[in-house]
């Protein structure tokens, strides 16, 4: 079916947990219950997939149905805590697309729990590309640090004296 793939996660649980007892926590994930209860109706599209995350299939939801869905998650949840969610477009006889489209979703929810959390982002291409972007560099850099920093190199740049344009001195920059 086209649709969405939701993933909603409970912003800072653990400090839910902390501050206000794990029952509280509880009373919180009961109340994400009922309210996927009453605006999904149907239990066979609602995964956990961990302590506070879930995962929902939208069927048949275009992205405007998707950011009415959040809106009212946010405004049920607002006693209780906030919510970041990602979605990513499933598309019809997307045979095996399933898997993709979670981890597209995943990182939707990173996208918005890094903009400051409580709100919802779509899969972006683009996003995802300098996601995998940042992540070879991440590796690339730590390879070189474990080789004894090979890649890196020093440069200088000269300090001029604006005035008389004199050379003052040095600054060593690390490149890599």
């Amino acid at each position: 079916e086209e649709g969405y793939l939701f993933v909603c996660d409970v912003d800072n649980m653990a400090a839910i947990n902390a501050q206000s007892g794990r029952s509280f926590g509880d009373k919180v994930l009961q109340r994400l219950a009922i309210v996927f209860e009453k605006f999904i109706g149907n239990w066979r599209n609602i995964y956990r997939l961990s302590a506070d995350r879930f995962a929902i299939i939208l069927p048949d939801y275009k992205r405007e149905d998707v950011n009415k869905f959040f809106a009212y998650l946010q405004k049920e949840l607002s006693d209780y805590c906030t919510v970041s969610a990602g979605a990513a477009h499933l598309e019809k006889d997307a045979e095996g697309k399933l898997s993709k489209a979670a981890q597209y979703a995943e990182l939707a929810l990173i996208d918005a729990q890094t903009c400051g959390r409580n709100n919802l982002q779509f899969f972006s291409q683009e996003r995802y590309e300098r996601y995998l972007a940042l992540v070879q560099l991440k590796t690339e850099l730590r390879s070189s640090v474990i080789n004894g920093c090979e890649n890196f190199f020093i440069c200088y740049q000269p300090l001029i004296n604006g005035q008389n344009f004199e050379l003052l001195g040095a600054e060593a920059l690390l490149r890599y």
